[in-house]
Parts: C-alpha cells; structure tokens; sequence
C-alpha cells in the first residue's frame, strides 16, 4: 500500500454515489451500497473505493476536473449515512 494514502472507514455510510458532470451533464455515475473504505491523498485525482464485495474502484476525487488547466467538467460525492445525526465520522 502506497504509506502516502490516508484510509477513510465508510462503516457509517449505507451508501456512496460519485457523479462526473461535464457540460451540464451527468456522463458518469456510480453508486456503492455499505461501501467499507475509501483511500485518498491530498493533490491526489482519485479515490480509491473499497466495495463491500472487496472489489477496489478508483473513482474521481470531489471537486472540478482539469484537463489542460481548464477546468472541464467536477465530480460530486454524497452519501447517505447509517446514522443521520452523525452524517461526518471521518
């Protein structure tokens, strides 16, 4: 494992869903239920997404995508929580 990753535990999330917009539209979406972790880093494009099947995703970071500094399209993350009234638990 790469040491610079930090591992988010997704226990508290019944679900995750990434959508790619570009140009107003959704091009790409997908959608984990009970997902187990997520590795990410900061500057890093990517998530790394740990299903609860054990299969790993690497998915868009949130936030504006760039291809040749121009900002081209942004991926949202959102999630729904085990527990609403403690939707943040990393």
């Amino acid at each position: 494992m790469n040491a610079e990753l930090i591992r988010g535990d997704l226990a508290g999330e019944r679900a995750r869903r990434y959508a790619v917009i570009v140009d107003g539209m959704c091009v790409m979406e997908k959608q984990f239920e009970y997902p187990v972790a997520v590795y990410h880093a900061p500057g890093h494009s990517f998530h790394r997404v740990i299903a609860k099947d054990g299969w790993a995703y690497l998915m868009p970071a949130p936030g504006p995508i760039v291809r040749d500094g121009k900002v081209i399209g942004f991926c949202e993350v959102s999630w729904a929580p085990v527990n609403p009234g403690n939707p943040c638990q990393w």
